[in-house]
């Protein structure tokens, strides 16, 4: 090979290798969202879940209280 050749495959690893390392990091980027998005997903729904919870509480409260009349 001569000295054109072995510039023009390095130009051409060099490309591919920043290509790959841009996907890299965009799926990277991707990935800790998506992990921040479902963190929060799942506080919601504890958030949910006790709010519930006192509403049954205070369905219970009120059926005592209309049972002890």
């Amino acid at each position: 090979m001569d000295t054109a050749t072995i510039i023009a495959l390095a130009g051409i690893v060099t490309v591919n290798a920043g290509a790959l390392f841009s996907i890299h990091v965009r799926t990277q980027t991707n990935m800790a969202r998506q992990h921040e998005r479902i963190k929060r997903l799942e506080s919601d729904n504890s958030d949910l879940k006790h709010t519930l919870r006192e509403v049954v509480d205070g369905i219970h409260a009120i059926q005592n209280l209309l049972a002890a009349n």
